[in-house]
């Protein structure tokens, strides 16, 4: 947050994701070609070899990074001390003050959006045996996965700059409820896949304006134990929903149950979202902006 340029905060989040995509490819295909060359104990050392080079690697380009140093002002009322822990970061954030509601609606949003969790360990066995592929159908889907991931990354980079998190954020919640709303009706292998490939496009332009929004509504101080309390609140959701999935899974209707429960649920989100003022413009509503955006497109 204090290394990149308040505008730039999306776009370095999608890129970031994006040269992760295609790191994760180069490692694949070294993985592979190192173990079909030194099988055993002398190919995986060579494989620890490698990780711990590009570890130092990234230690030394780390060096190299110029932190901002934070602007030395007064502690106002949804500021919080450097010192005191989570507990202390997080009743900071909601104290009484002009962003209260804000980020308390953030927050709500933040425990919602991860419904769409719910249905991730199951969509592709599904579409698996729907549409009756062996086993390899995985391999193609995750290609397509991949794809709408990269394109998914580019839109949430031109979309955030522009916009903020807010606007990225609500635009990825409503993609991903487009998206699973139409997943129970494919039965068809390119619709499939294309619908595969869009909700993973949109699952990454949600994450993407959701961590941009949640840099935009940090407070001054206390950012570490912040950052923190939001991971406990993900890791929390995500405890939750896993549950949730397996019960579903076994006692409630299987996948076109949980399909519906992750739109309802994101549908839940976006009204959290609705009452969270955009740091940026906060007079702007996020459909609105959306749609001029894609009025000024076609003009």
């Amino acid at each position: 947050m204090n290394s990149v340029p308040p505008r730039k905060r999306a776009s370095n989040q999608a890129f970031r994701l994006l040269i992760g995509g295609v790191t994760g490819i180069v490692a694949g295909a070294l993985i592979e070609w190192i173990l079909s060359q030194y099988s055993g104990t002398t190919g995986y050392g060579l494989l620890h070899l490698c990780a711990a080079f590009l570890l130092f690697a990234s230690w030394a380009m780390l060096l190299l990074v110029k932190e901002k140093p934070p602007e030395a002002e007064s502690l106002k009322e949804s500021d919080i001390a450097a010192q005191g822990g989570v507990i202390t970061a997080l009743k900071g954030y909601f104290a009484a003050g002009p962003l209260r509601r804000s980020r308390s609606c953030f927050v709500g949003a933040l425990f919602f959006m991860h419904a769409f969790s719910l249905i991730l360990p199951f969509y592709a066995v599904t579409l698996l045996t729907r549409l009756d592929q062996p086993k390899s159908f995985l391999g193609i889907l995750a290609m397509w996965q991949m794809g709408g991931q990269s394109v998914g990354n580019l839109v949430a980079a031109v979309v955030g700059d522009r916009w903020g998190g807010r606007v990225t954020f609500g635009f990825g919640l409503i993609a991903v409820c487009v998206t699973v709303s139409v997943a129970p009706f494919v039965f068809d292998i390119l619709y499939a896949q294309i619908v595969y490939a869009v909700f993973a496009m949109s699952v990454i332009v949600m994450l993407i304006g959701k961590d941009t929004l949640l840099m935009e509504l940090s407070p001054k101080k206390g950012q570490s134990s912040y950052l923190a309390g939001m991971a406990m609140t993900t890791m929390i959701s995500m405890v939750v929903y896993g549950g949730v999935a397996q019960a579903m899974w076994t006692q409630l209707g299987g996948f076109n149950a949980l399909a519906a429960t992750v739109v309802v649920l994101c549908v839940v989100a976006v009204g959290f979202l609705y009452f969270v003022e955009d740091p940026r413009s906060p007079r702007i509503n996020p459909l609105l902006a959306i749609r001029r955006g894609i009025l000024r497109v076609f003009r």
